[in-house]
């Protein structure tokens, strides 16, 4: 057995066993050596998130539909059988986004369209969310706009249910918080991993500042925590909750004006520069340029932020 096949069988064998992902899928960039392995009969498979892709898209545009109805992003893929396979999808915000390249260096070279999700907008029932693969955008649209979609098969890239947030000791930080509250006591942790992406966040959140500041406050706390690239952050949220469109126990949302969540990852827009930024409001993601401090509006002139470390 060659070693690139010892490898591929290893990473292969890790995504079947474990809610895991590799740290590295949560990286801007997508241009990892050994990341992408050619599948069957015009697929692509993601060593990093286990995933099978179509390597091209839709040939057709597409509305978005709950119910898989016909000429519906989620019809075309369950009706689907490239490379033999039958139980293609259309993806979750996680995994699609998993192969945007928010540094321009795209290994695959993937045309970049705006392409459905399988997640609606919380508040916009009859909407489903697509993501701009140009600039990792995502925004809610009405289920009958018509665009492309890359449909996916694997194991659901989404949080597992049960006690996913836990402290240091690895005890429920949901149950925890619950005694704590109905006992009159403070939480005594400060810190939350999530089982599922292996992530060590801070519970709490600093308060609004510069993208800068946010990003030397949690280099503060010590070596490997870090400013969350936009990968990390959107694992937190959950597109059936809003306000905040996240576990509410574990991160507590306290404030009508705390929305906006900075991130590591850069965002361009013509000659614009600035920082993604993801609302826990909703969980859309949006830019936030230079030039928004000049003249904006609440709540994007008062940006949160939240540290995460890989290897705590």
């Amino acid at each position: 057995m060659s070693t690139l096949t010892m490898k591929i069988s290893f990473f292969i064998f890790i995504f079947q066993t474990s809610f895991f992902l590799s740290g590295y899928a949560f990286d801007d960039s997508t241009n990892q050596p050994q990341r992408y392995l050619a599948d069957k009969d015009d697929a692509v498979r993601d060593l990093f998130t286990g995933l099978i892709w179509e390597k091209t898209i839709s040939s057709d545009e597409l509305v978005w539909s709950r119910d898989a109805e016909m000429g519906s992003a989620q019809a075309y893929c369950v009706g689907l059988s490239k490379g033999g396979y039958l139980d293609w999808r259309v993806p979750t915000v996680v995994e699609l986004q998993s192969l945007v390249d928010y540094l321009g260096t795209d290994p695959l070279k993937f045309d970049h369209p705006r392409l459905w999700t399988s997640e609606s907008h919380f508040w916009k029932r009859k909407s489903g969310l697509a993501l701009d693969l140009k600039n990792g955008f995502l925004k809610s649209y009405a289920a009958g706009s018509s665009m492309p979609v890359r449909c996916v098969r694997g194991d659901f890239l989404s949080a597992p249910d049960g006690d996913r947030f836990v402290n240091d000791k690895g005890a429920s930080l949901v149950m925890i918080s619950d005694l704590a509250e109905r006992n009159g006591l403070e939480q005594e942790s400060v810190y939350a991993r999530d089982r599922w992406t292996g992530l060590a966040w801070t519970r709490g959140s600093n308060p609004g500042m510069s993208q800068a500041n946010a990003e030397k406050a949690c280099q503060m706390l010590g070596e490997s925590w870090h400013l969350p690239t936009v990968k990390e952050m959107i694992t937190l949220i959950d597109y059936k909750r809003a306000s905040p469109a996240s576990n509410g126990t574990v991160f507590p949302f306290t404030s009508p004006y705390h929305v906006y969540f900075w991130t590591a990852t850069p965002a361009k827009q013509a000659n614009q520069q600035g920082f993604l930024a993801v609302s826990f409001q909703d969980g859309m993601i949006e830019p936030i340029f230079e030039s928004d401090s000049d003249a904006c509006e609440k709540p994007k002139c008062f940006v949160f932020s939240r540290c995460v470390n890989r290897s705590k």
